[in-house]
């Protein structure tokens, strides 16, 4: 899949509720794919500025696995536009803990802990998420694998869905989970 990357937006969805939320989902045809809870730890790669970057080093524990995953870091044009395209790189992993203490041993710090409840579907090649982000809020998250010079088509077909699907009071975010998460614990929003 090195020739594919993963392009994807997000969307606040205010004044609503995830079965609504699911309900909006499902009437455009897309399958229900399972609930999930997810606990991501993001680090700092040693030397760069992570959150400024929005360079992704991060485990994740889940109930069916647990691995480590890099992103590179993201393109402030992408961030404007309010979606990511990137390669994403996942490892499998059997301990969390010895990972965590791998990173921090080779100079990873600790920027937050993002915990979700994540309902999860597909509708032809997108995936779909309704994220509920601890003390942060509700979100729709729409991914889509593809071709890295096509990256505008993607982005299109993605907006083409949100549009179809009817959904009123959501608001485009351009920062990761992690982010909004650290400013949430700041403060700041």
């Amino acid at each position: 899949m090195t020739n594919k990357l993963e392009i994807e937006k997000k969307y606040y969805i205010k004044n609503s509720t995830i079965d609504d939320l699911t309900k909006i989902i499902e009437k455009s045809g897309a399958e229900y794919i399972g609930d999930s809870k997810q606990r991501d730890i993001y680090f700092n790669v040693p030397g760069r500025d992570s959150l400024t970057s929005k360079e992704c080093l991060r485990i994740r524990e889940s109930e069916t696995k647990k691995e480590i995953t890099y992103k590179p870091p993201t393109k402030e044009s992408d961030m404007n536009n309010g979606f990511f395209a990137k390669k994403e790189i996942n490892l499998l992993i059997q301990d969390v803990e010895v990972a965590k203490i791998l990173l921090l041993d080779i100079g990873c710090t600790v920027l937050a802990e993002v915990k979700k409840e994540r309902k999860r579907f597909r509708l032809d090649k997108f995936k779909i998420f309704i994220d509920n982000i601890q003390n942060v809020g509700l979100f729709i998250e729409i991914e889509i694998m593809d071709i890295f010079d096509n990256i505008q088509k993607g982005i299109s077909e993605i907006d083409e869905l949100m549009d179809g699907l009817n959904m009123n009071n959501y608001i485009t975010e351009n920062k990761p989970y992690r982010d909004l998460v650290i400013e949430k614990e700041k403060g700041e929003e």
